[in-house]
């Protein structure tokens, strides 16, 4: 930075300072991010409760729909145990007949006063399920039927047990209990055996049997239609409700998306770029919610209060008090800077001819008066990318860039207007001034022995009649005198 931008600087720091933050019609208007949170906290619990109770409509429609599938397989179990029930009594009836063995008759009574399972089956639908008043109908018909039948079957053991001579009080109450006609009683056991299986094989039997399966059947599609019927109207129940649970799905689905989208968009991605312009020590963007911006109000005000305040403690500490120059602390660093750069440049020591003498005369006020005027002077002669510095009590330093020897002709003119400037006061109340200069050059930037060459030249000048200049050089001195 050159000495007028530091100027600049100066002028600002002494600029009004900002407005404190207020809330604008900008900010008051922005939407609050509070306000966004909670209705997307309503919509979410909302959507969310319809979702469960969608859930829960939907495992009761499942459940219905199971139960009548249940329903529909317990009661072809039941059909199928009573048939099955049945048909056991017809065999082992024939097969008794047939053979004559006890066994199939100890089985069939088994099957009937013990096992009975056709009466169990018949129980089992009325009882625990809802299958309907023809369903019942069909069933107690079936098993009216099978009931009628056994006292066929009844007639025939009761046949054979005769004829194969059985003591009367081990046969079944039911056997034992049947009445064989005269005519029966007449007959030999051929006819008697003959008879017993025209019982159980004949046409009656058959018939009898035909009904039993007839009204099974009748029982399974009346069984079909109302548990069918009721599976219909519960999947169509869950179609709907799986319909309106995929829509509030979606909705809640949707609404997910929207929250992700203003979480990054209203919070991630302000916050991201906020803290990317706090690292760089950027300003703020002001936008998004209420409380963005107003946190982006407040912290650029802060920034811009730290700023200036750094400013003001960076101008101080790097600029004379009295002429606003630079100092010898900002001189040093200028020197470090140059000191790791190859550019060439020349330092120019400057002093003040017969300061003392002019304070002692004039006074302290007419001496900073004079060191003022050495310090416009300096300014308004020497480039805006110059550097001019008060080293300290009546020295100056100027630091000119990008100048080698070849150039020294642009420094003696500036000397020589300088001097010409200041042996005329524009003030009878202020004494002629003069200056004694001492230049050295640099190549490939600052080194350690410059400030001490240039420091010669300024001694050679000053030892040799002041008011003029002396460049360093290695070999010999060559002094110019205005």
């Amino acid at each position: 930075m050159n000495e007028k931008e530091m100027r600049s600087d100066g002028k600002a720091v002494g600029a009004k300072r900002s407005e404190k933050i207020t809330g604008n019609a900008e900010t008051e208007k922005s939407v609050r991010l509070r306000t966004i949170v909670y209705g997307l906290l309503v919509l979410t619990i909302v959507f969310t409760t319809l979702s469960f109770v969608g859930m829960q409509r939907v495992s009761v429609r499942y459940r219905q729909m199971l139960a009548s599938s249940v329903d529909y397989g317990a009661a072809r179990d039941s059909v199928d145990e009573l048939s099955a029930g049945s048909d056991y009594l017809t065999e082992q009836v024939r097969q008794y007949v047939i053979t004559g063995n006890r066994q199939y008759m100890d089985n069939y009574f088994y099957e009937a006063d013990v096992r009975r399972r056709r009466d169990f089956a018949v129980e089992t639908i009325i009882n625990d399920m809802e299958i309907g008043e023809g369903t019942i109908e069909a069933l107690t018909a079936a098993l009216d039927e099978s009931n009628r039948l056994m006292e066929l079957e009844y007639h025939a053991m009761k046949l054979v047990s005769y004829v194969d001579g059985l003591d009367e009080n081990t046969l079944h109450e039911k056997v034992r209990g049947w009445k064989m006609t005269n005519e029966e009683l007449s007959m030999n056991d051929i006819e008697l055996t003959r008879l017993a299986g025209t019982i159980v094989f004949g046409d009656e039997y058959v018939a009898a049997k035909d009904r039993i399966n007839y009204d099974l059947d009748l029982a399974v599609a009346e069984v079909e239609n109302r548990i069918s019927t009721n599976m219909n109207a519960s999947a169509a129940e869950l179609r709907k409700t799986l319909s309106i649970q995929v829509v509030i799905t979606v909705l809640l689905m949707l609404l997910m998306i929207v929250s992700v989208v203003i979480l990054i968009v209203g919070v991630v991605r302000p916050l991201s770029i906020y803290d990317h312009n706090i690292k760089a020590g950027e300003p703020l963007e002001i936008k998004g919610p209420f409380e963005f911006r107003r946190l982006a109000k407040t912290y650029n005000y802060i920034l811009k209060q730290n700023n200036e305040r750094r400013i003001r403690l960076k101008y101080k500490a790097e600029h004379d008090e009295l002429t606003k120059l630079l100092n010898r602390t900002a001189f040093d660093k200028l020197c470090d800077n140059l000191a790791k750069d190859e550019t060439p440049f020349a330092l120019i020591i400057i002093d003040v001819d017969n300061f003392k003498t002019i304070n002692d005369n004039y006074g302290h006020v007419v001496g900073d008066a004079s060191l003022l005027r050495v310090a416009k002077v300096l300014l308004s002669t020497f480039r805006s990318d110059d550097y001019c510095v008060r080293y300290g009590g009546d020295e100056f330093v100027v630091l000119m860039t990008g100048i080698t020897p070849s150039s020294s002709y642009t420094i003696t003119s500036k000397v020589e207007k300088i001097n010409g400037v200041l042996k005329n006061s524009p003030d009878p109340n202020e004494p002629a001034l003069s200056l004694s200069v001492g230049i050295a050059f640099s190549e490939h930037g600052y080194s350690l022995g410059l400030f001490a060459n240039a420091d010669k030249a300024l001694y050679y000048t000053k030892e040799h009649g002041r008011a003029g200049y002396t460049f360093y050089d290695e070999v010999e001195m060559h002094y110019y005198e205005t």
